[in-house]
């Protein structure tokens, strides 16, 4: 006789075989310059658009951003 939880857990693994993966990706880029410094973490995927189906959006945005210019002060404050 077949344990319960082993054909619940290997259903659950032939579905998640037969959808389509997600194609997303990181770009990290720093910034620098007078008083103004930054790290950006940038979380990109696919587009839904039929209209440009090789393009890519913007998912995600993390980092920090520091700017002292013009008595700002805005010190490592955390973008999301």
């Amino acid at each position: 006789m077949i344990n319960r939880n082993f054909v619940a857990v290997a259903t659950v693994l032939v579905a998640t075989t037969l959808t389509r993966q997600a194609d997303a990706g990181t770009f990290q880029f720093n910034l620098a310059g007078p008083g103004v410094s930054g790290s950006i973490t940038l979380t990109y995927g696919t587009a839904t658009d039929g209209k440009y189906p090789d393009a890519f959006e913007v998912t995600g945005i993390s980092g920090t951003l520091s700017d002292s210019n013009k008595g700002l002060n805005i010190v490592n404050t955390p973008m999301s």
